[in-house]
């Protein structure tokens, strides 16, 4: 438990206002900082992500599902979902948010790969410190 607190629970962000320009609409979030999307099916949790919700971006942290949902790709739901969290809160009014950041990215995990069928999108080589680019 104290793992998992500390991974997925605990954050250094600093919780901050979101400056909507006008009423924020209720199923946007009130500050930048670190919050679970959970992901519910007929009242049984399914899923839940962490994202950093930052001004220019949504970034996600991490993304866990119940095993009994894995044939429904439930990481390009949430891809799906945080693009579309991002939009909302540009559509609101915060201009510079217009990124989704889909975290770390390993080839050789099954459960990454999904992440490489984006484009456009950009892949930080951290050994070769280069962006790679997708169109």
């Amino acid at each position: 438990m104290a793992g998992f607190k500390r991974f997925l629970v605990d954050s250094p962000l600093l919780v901050e206002d979101i400056p909507y320009p006008g009423e924020r609409p209720d199923t946007l979030p009130r500050a930048y900082g670190t919050f679970h999307q959970l992901y519910h099916l007929d009242g049984r949790l399914v899923a839940m992500s962490v994202l950093d919700i930052l001004p220019r971006c949504v970034s996600s942290v991490y993304f866990i599902y119940h095993t009994d949902f894995s044939k429904y790709s439930m990481g390009k739901l949430s891809a799906l979902r945080e693009t579309s969290l991002a939009n909302e809160i540009n559509k609101a009014g915060i201009e510079s948010m217009k990124w989704l950041y889909m975290g770390f990215y390993i080839h050789s995990c099954p459960k990454m790969r999904y992440k490489g069928e984006y484009s456009p999108s950009e892949l930080l080589d951290p050994v070769k410190k280069l962006i790679l680019q997708s169109l």
